[in-house]
């Protein structure tokens, strides 16, 4: 992730969503690794990679249908690189 940040010019406006505390997901009969990462891993990213934080919104969707899937939860996150 710090990688793509890297392209963010300043003032930018970056958006992702990610499945929460996910380690593996299931697509049909298959499994793929996940990040296993949360909302408080995306606030500790956006602030350390200089994010306006006053303009950063991360929000979690509780998807419990999805659980069969190996997720409840999805990360939306979103937010302006600082310095523009």
């Amino acid at each position: 992730m710090a990688n793509i940040l890297s392209l963010l010019a300043p003032g930018g406006f970056f958006v992702t969503a990610a499945l929460r505390n996910c380690r593996t997901y299931r697509v049909g009969g298959r499994f793929f690794p996940g990040a296993n990462v949360n909302e408080y891993d995306f606030a500790d990213l956006f602030e350390r990679h200089g994010f306006e934080m006053s303009r950063t919104t991360i929000t979690v969707a509780h998807v419990p249908e999805h659980r069969a899937n190996g997720y409840d939860s999805i990360v939306l996150a979103s937010g302006f690189m600082g310095g523009g």
